[in-house]
């Protein structure tokens, strides 16, 4: 029989531009207990997983030797960070490749 346990929860929603917003409440939160130590079950979706992995791995402590590049990483991402070709076309439309994508599951 499985053994009834409590979880603390942190999921981190999604969308790119909402990352830098969920990432400074984050660091804020961080200061008074570590934030992996505090959640015993971290899940993010997209962008959320980006912030979700490194606090689960105690990544997200300014002592941790990978916490600079982190914060690089999400002050200076673009959509060239994550995509080869840019989805999103110069009038804001979503690109036929982008279509593809969607379409082929890429």
């Amino acid at each position: 029989m499985l053994k009834k346990q409590n979880y603390n929860v942190l999921n981190l929603s999604g969308a790119s531009t909402k990352i830098v917003l969920q990432y400074s409440i984050l660091e804020e939160m961080n200061k008074y207990k570590p934030l992996n130590e505090t959640y015993n079950l971290i899940t993010g979706i997209s962008a959320g997983s980006i912030l979700g992995l490194p606090i689960a791995m105690g990544m997200f402590n300014v002592n941790h030797p990978s916490y600079k590049k982190l914060t690089d990483l999400l002050h200076n991402f673009t959509l060239d960070t994550f995509f080869k070709q840019k989805p999103i076309t110069p009038k804001g439309k979503l690109s036929i490749s982008a279509y593809w994508n969607i379409v082929t599951g890429k």
